[in-house]
Formats: structure tokens, C-alpha cells, sequence
């Protein structure tokens, strides 16, 4: 196979303005110009169409805050100006192909690829771990192990009570918590150890003794290498009302696990997916769910005949009550750790190999599919 030697520059976009952009297209002169997900600068869009650049958006997003957005008097006309000067719009489901094409997007620029998130999370798996990581793998060994990742300021103190929960099932459990906002671990690391746990901080360099409770990784760019050092992984950004959740992908090309709330956002999508390939693939977990199927058994050994009937109300009642953009779905989540953390090897070995079977079968020909629509939609205009 030809060896093809890509030079790639990181360069930060211009800020939206006509001088700036008009400066930043002279400097560059490009010849293609590729978007991502809703992206979508008006003053860079229709600048770079103006010099005649053909123009794709890749992964294309449209939430339906945004679409609302976009479509108000004085904004719809700006986005259909934007949207028409498009040769190429990939959008991630038939629900945001129909905003694109509701906001003035020509239904022959539609086309599906599928998600590259899904193929960019195989890639980012079959790298090599960073340095110092084999120590901490070792370590973990002989431990039970699970990963909070991407968490928010709402959800720690729950993590923290989760733990302390879960302590009670298994009392050699290790925690990693992986805040998205690095920043945050100093604040998270006191709160624990005012709890009397024993934290150790990744950016400090300690080492996971047995005495230690809590790892915490408070630096940039490892995520994926923890991923693939632990069987549970949840996702955090999900559990209370106003988040919208991360990425899964990157845990289930890691062979986790893959544990999330219902506060996903658009990501939605991607569990729905996934799903579809494997119904163990992600759990999605809610307080509801586990008053649901208590209530369930609770009625069943009753001996009862109303026991679905029971449930549903059970549940209703608490939807219609509880303070739910204060709420965290909690009680879920440490029902679902505590069945996998004391589950048996084999059935692990089940869910996370189903979580990795969805997601490479949801990557497969993605990367494929988005090349070849950008060679006829983008690269045809550049090379006539």
C-alpha cells in the first residue's frame, strides 16, 4: 500500500468576524473546508463559500434547543444563507436531517455515514498507554474496581455516597473518579478524606497502597488508558437533569461496562444504537428503575396480582413529587455496581463483551462511508 505522509497543523479558528476570517482564509488559501458537528460560524461559513471553498459538516448535530434557536424570526434567515452554501451535511439521525432541512438545507447535500465518534473511539483504544501506567495496573489487580468518569460538580457528592455504600458489599472497592474538569480534583480529594477515606491523586504521583479508597486522576489526556485498565466504567454528566451526558463510546471500545444515566442529551442516540446491537450493551440506570422493579418483587412475594399495576403507580407518584432538577439518580446506579462488582467473572466477561461487539459493529464502515461521500460531495470540486 502507497505510504501517505499527512503534515497536520493545530490551528485555532478565527474569532467570527469579517476582518479576522477574511485574514485567516489569505493566510491558509484552503481548498476544502470540513465542519464538525454544529459548528457553524456565520461569518466563517459564508466568507469561505464566497471564495468559492466547497464546505461539508461532518456529524452534524441539531439539538432541538438549538433548532428552536435557529428557527426564530430574526436567526432563519441567516441559517438557511448558511446551510445552502453547503455541498455536504452528514447528520448523525433522520431527526436532525429533517431540522437541517426544516432550516433551509438542501435535501440532495443529506447524506448518512453513521457516527465517527464510534470509529475515532476504536482508534484512541489501540493506543499505547501513557508512562507510569503499569505501576497503577498492577496495582489494581487484585482489587474490585470502578471508574467514574467525566463527572460534574452536581454528581460527586453522590459518587462519594455511592462509595461509601458500596463499601458495605465490598469492602476492598477502589474508586476512580476521572472529574471532567481536572481542576476540580483537589476539592473532591478533601471531601473524601473528610469522609475518612484514603485518596491517592494521580498528578501527585502516589501510589495505590491497600489503604488507599480512591484514586483520583486529575490530569489531562489518560481517560482512555483507565478505561482499558477496568471492567465498570460509569459515564458521568448523566445522572441530574440539565447535563447532557459524554461520550460512551470511548468506554465501550475499551471493553467496559458501560454504565450511564437518563440526563444524556443527544448521546440518546448513540445508547439507542448500541442497543440495538446488543441489548447488554449499556445500562442506562435511574432511580426510577429501581423503585420500578422493587416494587415488582415486593408484589410478587406478597403474592399479589397487581403487581405491575402497584409498580407503575409507585413510580408515577414519585415522578409527580420528588424535586427532579435537584434530584440525583443515584439508588440505580449503586444497584448496578453492586451487581456487577460481586458478579461472577464470566457474566463480566458477557457485558463487556457486548459493549465492545456494538461498538465496533456501529463503527464498521464509517470511516469508509464519510471518505467516500467527502471524494464525490467535496474533493470532485477541488481537484476539477
Amino acid at each position: 500500500m502507497e505510504q501517505i505522509h499527512l503534515i497536520i497543523i493545530l490551528q485555532f479558528a478565527p474569532i467570527d468576524t469579517p476582518m479576522a476570517v477574511q485574514r485567516f482564509l489569505l493566510h491558509w488559501t484552503p481548498q476544502a473546508a470540513i465542519f464538525m458537528e454544529s459548528e457553524l460560524w456565520p461569518t466563517l461559513v459564508l466568507e469561505t463559500a464566497q471564495k468559492g471553498i466547497p464546505l461539508a459538516l461532518l456529524n452534524a448535530r441539531m439539538s432541538l434547543k438549538s433548532f428552536e434557536r435557529w428557527s426564530a424570526a430574526p436567526m432563519q434567515p441567516l441559517v438557511a444563507a448558511m446551510l445552502s452554501q453547503f455541498s455536504l451535511i452528514a447528520p448523525l439521525s433522520t431527526k436532525e436531517a429533517i431540522r437541517y432541512q426544516i432550516l433551509g438545507a438542501a435535501p440532495s447535500i443529506i447524506h448518512f455515514a453513521g457516527n465517527l465518534k464510534y470509529a475515532c473511539a476504536v482508534a484512541d483504544a489501540q493506543k499505547e498507554s501513557s508512562s507510569g501506567l503499569a505501576d497503577i495496573e498492577a496495582a489494581l489487580k487484585d482489587r474490585k474496581v470502578w471508574l467514574a468518569a467525566s463527572t460534574h460538580a452536581e454528581e460527586e457528592d453522590a459518587i462519594i455516597r455511592i462509595h461509601k455504600e458500596l463499601k458495605n458489599w465490598v469492602p476492598r472497592l477502589l474508586t476512580i473518579v476521572a472529574p471532567r474538569q481536572p481542576s476540580r480534583g483537589h476539592a473532591i480529594m478533601t471531601r473524601f478524606r473528610q469522609q475518612g477515606f484514603g485518596v491517592a491523586v494521580r498528578s501527585e504521583g502516589h501510589q495505590i497502597s491497600s489503604n488507599i479508597d480512591v484514586y483520583m486522576v486529575d490530569t489531562l489526556g489518560e481517560l482512555n488508558h483507565f478505561y482499558a485498565m477496568v471492567p465498570i466504567a460509569f459515564v458521568g454528566g448523566s445522572l441530574v437533569q440539565g447535563l447532557a451526558g459524554h461520550n460512551l463510546a470511548e468506554a465501550a471500545a475499551a471493553g467496559c461496562i458501560v454504565l450511564t444515566g437518563y440526563h444524556i442529551g443527544h448521546f440518546q442516540e448513540m445508547v439507542e444504537e448500541m442497543q440495538k446491537m446488543s441489548p447488554l450493551s449499556v445500562q442506562q440506570v435511574s432511580v426510577y428503575e429501581t423503585l420500578f422493579w422493587n416494587s415488582v418483587i415486593s408484589n410478587i412475594k406478597n403474592g399479589t396480582n397487581r403487581n405491575l399495576r402497584m409498580a407503575f403507580l409507585t413510580v408515577s407518584t414519585c415522578v409527580t413529587t420528588a424535586p427532579i432538577s435537584s434530584q440525583v439518580d443515584e439508588e440505580g446506579l449503586v444497584d448496578n455496581l453492586r451487581k456487577f462488582l460481586t458478579a461472577e467473572d464470566s457474566y463480566l466477561d458477557e457485558r463487556r463483551a457486548a459493549a465492545d461487539g456494538a461498538l465496533r459493529a456501529a463503527a464498521s464502515g464509517v470511516s469508509t462511508r464519510v471518505w467516500e461521500l467527502l471524494e464525490s460531495c467535496i474533493l470532485k470540486k477541488v481537484l476539477i
